[in-house]
């Protein structure tokens, strides 16, 4: 116990240092240290300058205890709101007050038992925060000094599992995206969409579309492949569209190339050759085009009279 503030012995000495109350002593050698280190920590205490003095012991507590400084040891369980502190060296301590800072200027106190690890919660999302600490001491009622700082960073704040975040196309197949809780992301196949553009989706070239008339033509029509389509003519004549079916029914309107001899397949389906007199020339034909003819160039939405002649040289 202390010396107390009264006069002061040599055994009094002595026995606050832990040894024999009777033991020679040198007051100067036991200023030094020279018997047992002086524990600095006590508020009173001899100084080792000389002279060397009894007055110089009143109150020394040789088993004062220290107030000492703790430290943080670590920082986990971080999240985008809260941060667990860990420390060490608060054995003396009735109170243990964690600041924290963005800026290392203005701190923020949290005060509590002694006893590690603590939760520091009401953070703000993707912020980085210092911390150090100092305890309230039991041997002084005073304040240790303060700790490291160590530093953490909160993470972003994310928005909950299945948020739809936005779309994208790889190739014509369109993707939504979507929020996995965690920061990540991840991605629903929604098929081929025209939303990708250009020809997406569209039906391949040569797809058979539907059937039908343009006049007395009869028409299948397939895709092209990019939403557009072509139409192959199979009877200019047509039943199908309310007409004769061959023999004269419809007449298409023919252009000599060149002078000489013409050929094609008429509307009843038998071959023929035409003369050209020169050319130019045009003719009212009835010819199933879709058979195609040489030297005649032909325009069906023409409307035309008359027949050809055919060539009894050229047949």
């Amino acid at each position: 116990m202390p010396i107390g503030s009264g006069s002061v012995s040599a055994s009094a000495i002595n026995t606050e240092l832990t040894r024999s109350g009777s033991a020679t002593m040198s007051i100067d050698t036991a200023e030094n240290g020279g018997y047992v280190a002086i524990n600095q920590c006590s508020p009173s205490r001899p100084n080792a300058s000389n002279p060397a003095s009894f007055s110089e012991w009143r109150d020394y507590n040789h088993s004062f205890a220290c107030c000492n400084t703790p430290a943080i040891t670590s920082i986990g369980n971080i999240t985008s709101s809260s941060v667990d502190i860990f420390w060490v060296g608060t054995s003396n301590c009735t109170a243990a007050h964690i600041e924290y800072s963005t800026d290392q200027v203005n701190w923020t106190s949290n005060s509590g038992a002694c006893t590690s690890p603590r939760t520091i919660s009401g953070l703000v999302a993707n912020r980085t925060y210092y911390f150090r600490m100092r305890i309230t001491c039991a041997s002084t009622g005073g304040f240790s000094g303060y700790s490291n700082m160590p530093a953490a960073t909160t993470p972003g704040s994310f928005p909950p599992y299945g948020t739809y975040l936005s779309q994208y196309c790889s190739g014509c197949t369109l993707f939504y995206r979507y929020a996995n809780g965690s920061g990540g992301t991840y991605d629903v196949s929604q098929g081929c969409s025209t939303a990708c553009g250009g020809c997406c989706c569209a039906p391949s070239a040569g797809t058979f579309l539907n059937a039908g008339c343009s006049g007395c033509a009869y028409y299948y029509y397939y895709a092209d492949g990019c939403y557009g389509s072509y139409a192959d003519l199979l009877n200019p004549d047509a039943p199908e569209c309310g007409c004769g079916g061959g023999g004269g029914g419809s007449c298409y309107v023919a252009l000599c190339q060149q002078a000489g001899r013409a050929g094609g397949i008429d509307c009843t389906g038998n071959p023929f050759t035409y003369r050209c007199d020169y050319p130019g020339q045009w003719t009212g034909i009835c010819w199933n085009i879709s058979l195609g003819s040489n030297n005649l160039d032909y325009n069906p939405s023409e409307n035309c009279s008359g027949n050809f002649v055919e060539d009894p040289n050229l047949t």
